[in-house]
């Protein structure tokens, strides 16, 4: 082949690769902001779980609002297994993680 030849061959390959890049872009962009609405929406359902007392929040009295609806509460009743001790509300922490940190949110939730 002529170099005239290969040199339009390698034009077009770089055209195509070009094209290639520019489109898978634009589908990083996009998946990027889908990832970034869902991260804020998960962050807005833990600050409501959170500021909310749990014992409300596993009575089904409350549904928790997010971008898309809502998320009921309710769920079926736990099965209580009596072991002759009393259990009493008592204050325990809860470590969640966020970007690799981890952040100590405090709750008062029985423990068993």
């Amino acid at each position: 082949t002529s170099p005239a030849a290969d040199e339009g061959s390698i034009q077009q390959n770089i055209s195509e690769l070009t094209a290639l890049c520019t489109s898978l872009q634009r589908k990083y962009s996009k998946l990027m902001s889908k990832f970034q609405a869902q991260e804020e929406e998960i962050e807005e359902i833990a600050r409501v779980f959170t500021s909310m007392d749990a014992a409300t929040v596993l009575a089904g009295e409350t549904n928790v609002p997010t971008g898309s609806g809502f998320i009921p509460t309710a769920g079926p009743p736990a099965t209580v297994i009596s072991t002759g001790n009393e259990v009493g509300p008592t204050a325990s922490l809860i470590v969640r993680r966020r970007k690799g940190k981890e952040v100590m949110v405090e709750s008062d939730t029985p423990k068993k």
